[in-house]
């Protein structure tokens, strides 16, 4: 945790130096932080959730390239945190983004805002964030080929050369596409989890 001047308050400022966060960051105004105990003091965490380890898809079926769980588990911010972002997408200045956080379940899934990537490559929010949960990113443009899962694969033959026009499908789904010309594919996986193709 780092200290900063935020106007006339001090805001506390968590950013993490692993590499699966870098570039996500936490403000909080001094004492907006309430724990299950009522109190202002305990532990923040920020836990970066990789997307094969993703507890549901999202409401529109989409997978988030940058998910954060923020915990513990009862916590609250009397006046919202803001976060920052990175441009996990490769958007690119201007690219828009939703912001969107859910409790310990997507059935409580909500849009905070829509914001854009800022000259510096970050993606920032005013505050927005009420409590902990998951929070992450999806581009804003509603092409779900960014936030879909797919396989990717190649077919080749006994002396590794790619075989072409070989029809591959999904078992869990009706979803099926050809090789190219040098064995390769990707398919879109269906709203269920694959265990075989």
């Amino acid at each position: 945790l780092n200290t900063a001047a935020s106007g006339t308050a001090e805001a506390i400022h968590f950013a993490s130096n692993r590499d699966d966060l870098e570039g996500f960051a936490l403000t909080y105004e001094t004492g907006a932080a309430r724990f299950a105990d009522g109190t202002t003091r305990g532990d923040l965490t920020a836990t970066r959730i990789a997307a094969d380890r993703i507890p549901a898809r999202l409401p529109d079926g989409s997978i988030p390239h940058f998910l954060v769980r923020i915990g513990p588990k009862d916590l609250r911010f009397n006046m919202p945190a803001s976060l920052r972002f990175p441009d996990a997408y490769g958007l690119g200045e201007g690219g828009e983004v939703i912001v969107f956080h859910y409790d310990y379940g997507v059935h409580q899934y909500s849009e905070l805002t829509r914001a854009a990537v800022s000259p510096a490559g970050w993606i920032e929010t005013g505050p927005i964030l009420p409590r902990s949960g998951f929070v992450g990113i999806l581009p804003a443009d509603a092409d779900l080929s960014y936030t879909r899962a797919h396989l990717s694969g190649r077919v080749v033959d006994a002396l590794g050369n790619g075989l072409s026009g070989v029809a591959v499908n999904a078992v869990a789904g009706s979803t099926a596409t050809l090789t190219d010309a040098e064995g390769r594919y990707t398919i879109g996986l269906p709203d269920v989890r694959l265990f075989q193709v």
